[in-house]
């Protein structure tokens, strides 16, 4: 017969996913401030607002004896049912969980974290037992013990909110390893029972499932008390009102946090003013005044902290007049950009390059548009600025006869002339051919040209 309950009291122990358990690492969380002003838009001044150096860690820490106890409880219920293995049951179950499970937190994406930890189990266990010797089941008292050791990979998802608190947990779940099982009073056929009906449970994919399920059936609970333990924190870095958050990062063990003003919409009543001149005896623009494009933009917002593309915010402003003004010259007016704002202008000259064809090669004749008695720096129009004037170079590539890969690339390219908006268009960057050798300079292109109003300047 079966020996229908036994005395020996069952501990599962969940550890760390670490070989041996340690203390959860520090892990802090610090806030800035960055400042901004439109009219010095390369300058941010930044203040802290707060700084935790453990906030996420004492959080982590925090919330885990509660945590601890309830996948307990649930993992007890779910292994405590009958005829789990083979028909034998396990009871008088306890269970404990690693006090102290190494967290960590890594970033996840632009808007979110990730707490891992190595969640380790321990459980010793009394089962009831088959008819093992001729016929006749075992006393109670001589009832298999034997322990279980398995590594559950715990993972809570952080969401980095817009509104609200700044951290909010969103998932919980883990997933384990196979346990492993070791006899405590154990010999002989009692032994081969052991190894030949509980151990492959154990081992199977039915107990990770069942592990598994109790960490879902708790998820919700975990959600709630991680988020009751990041209240304070939350509370801590609360930016001030009109500011929203710029960046985000992980490093050296924090989460680091840049708010800041969010765009702000120019003003446009500013007017930028001059003329376009070339020499006619080297250069026609094929479609008169049309052949060129200027655009103005501006900065709207400082650059983002923490970010992963630190790249300012800005918007296109103005609408671009032009006129003929005589022989080699036009006069252009751009109309609503930002005034009292730096407004950086974008040049060009649409025509396509003019191939000559020779023995040795082909020479490109390539023209662009070059500050002319100003830096091509941006223009701050208060409201009006003039005297901004910009001047046709010509600059030749000559392409080798040769057809290496590299020159095709360069021939390739040559139709889309580009300004280096790093030298504040003063200088126009060409591809080059040195020694039979390509050298190509790639700067962004120019954005789509606006569209030009009627010639009506004065």
């Amino acid at each position: 017969m079966k020996s229908q309950a036994c005395s020996t009291a069952c501990l599962l122990v969940l550890s760390a996913l670490a070989a041996s358990p340690v203390a959860a690492a520090d892990f802090g969380a610090r806030a800035v401030l960055q400042g901004w002003d439109p009219r010095t838009p390369d300058q941010s001044p930044s203040t802290v607002l707060a700084d935790r150096p453990d906030g996420i860690g004492d959080a982590l820490r925090q919330m885990w004896p509660d945590v601890q106890a309830k996948i307990c409880a649930t993992l007890v219920a779910k292994l405590g049912v009958g005829g789990l293995a083979g028909g034998e049951t396990l009871h008088d179950i306890q269970c404990r969980l690693d006090d102290a499970p190494p967290f960590d937190v890594i970033g996840a994406g632009r808007d979110g974290l990730r707490v891992t930890a190595p969640v380790g189990a321990y459980l010793e266990a009394s089962s009831t037992t088959p008819d093992l010797v001729l016929g006749v089941g075992l006393g109670r008292d001589a009832d298999p013990r034997f322990s279980i050791a398995v590594t559950a990979h715990l993972d809570i998802a952080l969401a980095l909110q817009s509104a609200g608190p700044l951290l909010r947990a969103t998932r919980a779940t883990a997933k384990f390893d196979a346990a492993r099982i070791d006899s405590h009073n154990l010999t002989g056929d009692v032994l081969a029972f052991v190894v030949g009906t509980w151990a492959p449970f154990f081992g199977s994919p039915d107990f990770k499932a069942l592990a598994e399920q109790a960490i879902d059936g708790v998820s919700a609970d975990i959600i709630g008390r991680v988020d009751g333990a990041l209240a304070p924190l939350n509370a801590a870095i609360v930016p001030p009102p009109g500011n929203v958050r710029l960046g985000a990062r992980v490093r050296n063990r924090y989460l680091e946090i840049a708010f800041g003003p969010p765009p702000r919409l120019p003003p446009t009543q500013g007017t930028v003013s001059g003329t376009l001149r070339w020499d006619p005896a080297t250069f026609t623009p094929r479609k008169g005044c049309a052949s060129f494009a200027l655009r103005a933009s501006v900065q709207t917002g400082p650059v983002p902290m923490f970010a992963p593309d630190p790249t300012p915010p800005s918007r296109t402003v103005g609408v671009l007049q032009l006129a003929d003004t005589g022989p080699g010259s036009c006069a252009y007016v751009l109309q609503g950009v930002a005034d009292g704002w730096p407004n950086a202008i974008a040049s060009q000259v649409l025509d396509p390059p003019v191939v000559r064809a020779g023995t040795s090669g082909d020479t490109h004749v390539i023209y662009a548009l070059a500050a002319d008695g100003w830096s091509g720096a941006n223009a701050t129009p208060v409201p009006a600025i003039t005297g901004r004037d910009y001047r046709v170079r010509t600059s030749m590539l000559h392409t080798p006869g040769e057809r290496i890969d590299a020159v095709r690339d360069v021939r390739s390219r040559i139709a889309d002339p580009l300004v280096d908006p790093d030298r504040s268009n003063d200088a126009l960057v060409v591809p080059a051919i040195v020694h039979d050798r390509a050298v190509q300079q790639r700067p962004a292109p120019l954005p789509a040209t606006p569209a030009v109003a009627p010639a009506r300047i004065p």
